[in-house]
């Protein structure tokens, strides 16, 4: 139905609108509402960014790539409240939500001018799943 690229480009649009309302928040209501809104946005980037290396690198070296964007996330998940705090301290609490806002802009920019993911077809197969069925957007309401 559609491409993995389509559905990342849309998760990372769901996560810039969060960060850019998150940063907007009025109230810790607003604020725990548009985190929400980028949860769904970065858990969808999650799952696709394991999908595509498995359509952009040969079956040989897709372990050590997907090792390595494990161990990213890893890495990611215990140095943020880190950083996070020393921004925080340093700057406004706002400013992260609004450098994310900067970077998911770049990554899109990015994912749109130089991701070209090959559109394979399946022959005689019964049903195929597209990234949408990975996605948190995929969850009925």
């Amino acid at each position: 139905m559609y491409g993995r690229r389509r559905a990342f480009q849309a998760d990372l649009l769901i996560l810039l609108v969060g960060c850019l309302l998150a940063g907007a928040a009025q109230s810790m209501t607003q604020l725990i509402l548009f985190r929400v809104v980028q949860g769904i946005g970065s858990g969808g980037l999650v799952v696709l960014s394991l999908a595509m290396v498995s359509d952009l690198v040969p079956p040989g070296e897709r372990g050590r790539r997907q090792g390595s964007l494990n161990a990213v996330f890893a890495i990611g998940t215990g140095l943020a409240p880190l950083v996070g705090g020393l921004l925080t301290q340093y700057s406004s609490w706002r400013g992260i939500f609004y450098g994310t806002a900067a970077l998911s802009a770049l990554a899109f920019a990015g994912g749109s001018l130089a991701l070209r993911i090959p559109h394979r077809r399946r022959s005689g197969a019964a049903s195929t799943t597209s990234a949408w069925d990975c996605s948190p957007l995929s969850v009925p309401a």
